[in-house]
């Protein structure tokens, strides 16, 4: 598992941008799959190395920027920011470092300001995992952090639009959805249909959704249906 991980890391750090994201997806994928296995199966606390990986995705952000001469689009940086997501998702609140990821908030609220709509989705879903934990404050330096988020996410929720296309309606609703779930601590459940499973999968938390959407993104199929 290590010996994967130093792999990646060392493909993240020479490789050029349009391929970081190949990487980014390779690592959260492997490291999701390969932790839960060895926790379940040898009972080994896995938290350390999948904190060690979020840190790895969360250094190449920066660099996942837009460059015309690379290619790299913000919507890269939303995919490796649902990376980051994926694996926050599969740890437990109290199992969180304490000191780790006191920044994230404040980036996170620069990022829900971002002029791509996928990246503020994928900030906005950051933000809801994170609430999800029940640890808010292991990602802030501040109180007034959160309430600062929750402000920029009700104004996205509520502002008119001069003009509306998929996209916004798409980051409106997603905000709304996160809004709902942090005002009222209730994730709405919801029905996602697989393109490899008959029936839909109904998942009823926040990180569930996350983690299933991640999986439906990687595989290009992606459809929601009322509960």
């Amino acid at each position: 598992m290590m010996e994967s991980i130093s792999h990646f890391s060392s493909a993240l750090e020479f490789g050029l941008n349009f391929r970081k994201l190949a990487v980014i997806d390779c690592l959260a994928i492997t490291t999701y799959f390969g932790t839960k296995d060895l926790e379940v199966t040898l009972g080994i606390n896995v938290v350390d190395e999948i904190e060690m990986v979020m840190g790895i995705i969360w250094g190449v952000l920066p660099s996942l920027s837009k460059s015309s001469e690379e290619r790299v689009f913000d919507s890269d940086l939303a995919k490796a920011l649902s990376a980051w997501s994926l694996l926050l998702s599969n740890i437990a609140g109290w199992r969180i470092s304490l000191h780790m990821w006191k920044e994230s908030l404040s980036i996170l609220s620069f990022l829900l300001q971002n002029d791509d709509c996928w990246v503020r989705i994928a900030a906005a879903e950051a933000v809801a995992v994170i609430f999800e934990t029940g640890r808010v404050e292991r990602f802030s330096q501040s109180n007034e952090e959160f309430d600062e988020i929750i402000s920029i996410i009700r104004r996205v929720v509520y502002e008119e639009k001069e003009k509306v296309n998929e996209d916004i309606n798409q980051m409106q609703q997603s905000f709304k959805r996160v809004l709902e779930f942090i005002e009222t601590g209730k994730f709405l459940k919801m029905s996602i249909r697989m393109y490899d499973k008959e029936e839909p999968l109904k998942v009823s938390t926040f990180a569930q959704y996350l983690q299933l959407k991640y999986k439906a993104f990687s595989w290009e199929e992606w459809l929601l249906q009322p509960p």
